[in-house]
């Protein structure tokens, strides 16, 4: 019997490179199971519906209301006893230096909805700081990264492009004309700003230890990040680029919470500055799964990159 796709996933005979079809991981109980499904239900039938108690955030089925159910007091349940909806688990491959082996799909990561808070303070300490904030808009304008430019299909280039090549030689074997503008030339134009900036916050239990940096008494080390966040996105907003505000803590490789304040297609308003004045410490931190899917967001915009974590220990 013969069959057209190889049962390995990879095989070189020397005449074919064989590829198997990308894998399907979402049924596999460590890419996070089966996807939710989210069904939109009316009060009865959310009433007469049994409760499982041992649901937990994994539970394969969400019912929700099509509107707001109130108590007696006009609040909504959902403001009194409601969790923030979870992303889909996003898992990611980790290196055991002890065993010296690849743990496939090790770490779980959940992006986090961050809480709303006052955005008074935020505001009232870049008030504060505008010098500061001036200094640093002017400190970053000075960075002047380079936009690659790439020309195809020249002659004397400095690199090779492989298709091209494979082209060239293929006319070559069959006695045709062959296209022998088989390089790329690759320069740099200073007149193009592309930079992307994300800002990465560690938000585990240690950074609520005390500092003792200041006149007016100790300050926290998350105050002092979430300060620094602050100056850092006041002078990116007025230079205009794009940048992500973040933050990140875990509770066991499970379960790996990514926090978004801010993301590249939205501004620097309240509700930013809200999230960043509502961010608190706890439990512990997980810098690797982090740093990788932070590295995964960052790869979506094709530009420079630019990554800052604020953390108080490695």
């Amino acid at each position: 019997m013969q069959k057209d796709q190889s049962e390995s996933l990879y095989r070189d005979d020397n005449l074919y490179l064989w590829t198997a079809p990308a894998l399907d991981w979402s049924g596999d109980p460590l890419a996070g199971g089966q996807a939710q499904v989210r069904k939109y239900v009316s009060i009865v039938e959310m009433i007469n519906a049994v409760d499982v108690e041992t649901a937990g955030d994994d539970a394969r089925d969400i019912w929700v209301l099509s509107t707001e159910f109130y108590d007696g007091n006009g609040v909504t349940f959902n403001e009194k006893e409601g969790k923030a909806p979870l992303s889909q688990p996003v898992n990611y491959s980790e290196w055991d230096y002890q065993p010296q082996l690849e743990r496939h799909l090790w770490v779980t990561v959940y992006e986090k909805h961050q809480r709303m808070g006052n955005p008074a303070a935020v505001n009232m300490f870049s008030e504060r700081q505008k010098p500061l904030v001036q200094r640093l808009r002017k400190l970053i304008e000075a960075v002047q990264p380079q936009g690659v430019v790439c020309t195809r299909k020249v002659e004397d280039g400095d690199e090779i492009d492989i298709n091209a090549a494979i082209f060239a030689m293929t006319d070559i074997r069959m006695s045709r004309q062959s296209d022998l503008r088989i390089s790329i030339s690759i320069r740099t134009q200073r007149n193009i700003r592309d930079l992307s900036v994300m800002l990465l916050m560690d938000l585990s239990e240690s950074t609520n230890d005390l500092l003792s940096t200041r006149s007016e008494g100790d300050v926290g080390v998350l105050q002092l990040a979430r300060e620094a966040t602050a100056l850092l996105a006041e002078a990116l907003e007025r230079i205009g680029d794009p940048y992500m505000l973040c933050g990140f803590d875990s509770n066991g490789r499970h379960d790996v919470e990514f926090c978004k304040f801010k993301d590249f297609d939205t501004s620097y308003d309240d509700k930013v500055k809200g999230r960043l004045a509502d961010m608190t410490g706890q439990i512990s931190t997980c810098m690797g799964a982090t740093l990788r899917h932070a590295g995964h967001l960052l790869d979506q915009h094709p530009s420079q990159k630019t990554l800052i974590t604020f953390a108080d220990r490695w």
